[in-house]
């Protein structure tokens, strides 16, 4: 049996519009926006790290503005999809490196946008340490935006899937698919 687990950030929530924002509000730094920014990252993240605790200060963001965040492309209609597939209640499972003080917000923005859809939400301290939680999980497949995680999870996941962005246009392992909506991955939970 398949079993998926999602990224949060940049593949269920459309949270960098947000944080961009923060950054500018507070730091008059602008980090760019995920139709032109090549890299993960903070555009200008120098700057950004003389003047603030990137981490703190992106969790602060999250904390501040995570009501207004929308999903991104087709996670809903995907969500539903991906439920349908099972006879059972399935929960959806979520790998994030959001901060722990985040857990609130993150647990009622699903639950406004992806009622009564079961998930389970596990925040990690960073993003390597998404391949521990899916081999303790038994996680077979995962999406996410980050190229480094997509790499690094491909190493030991029977399929990752990366969410194209502007952001993480490179080569992909062998194992690694991309692909432009999360409804375009059903057909290999599926088959």
């Amino acid at each position: 049996m398949k079993k998926l687990a999602l990224d949060f950030d940049g593949v269920l929530c459309m949270s960098y519009p947000w944080l961009a924002k923060h950054m500018l509000d507070r730091f008059d730094i602008d980090v760019g926006n995920v139709e032109t920014k090549t890299s993960f990252g903070y555009e200008n993240g120098d700057q950004l790290k003389e003047a603030c605790d990137v981490g703190t200060e992106t969790a602060r963001a999250i904390l501040n503005y995570q009501q207004y965040m929308l999903p991104v492309r087709d996670a809903i209609t995907f969500a539903h999809n991906y439920a349908s597939l099972f006879d059972n209640p399935v929960p959806i499972t979520i790998i994030s490196a959001r901060h722990q003080s985040t857990i609130n917000v993150t647990e009622k923005w699903w639950e406004k946008w992806f009622r009564g859809l079961p998930f389970s939400l596990y925040l990690v301290e960073n993003h390597l340490e998404k391949r521990r939680v899916c081999e303790d999980l038994g996680v077979t497949h995962f999406i996410d935006d980050r190229y480094k995680t997509v790499c690094d999870l491909a190493k030991t996941l029977d399929t990752v899937f990366c969410l194209d962005w502007p952001y993480n246009r490179r080569p992909l392992p062998q194992n690694a698919i991309r692909v432009n909506k999360l409804n375009d991955m059903i057909p290999y939970l599926t088959a």
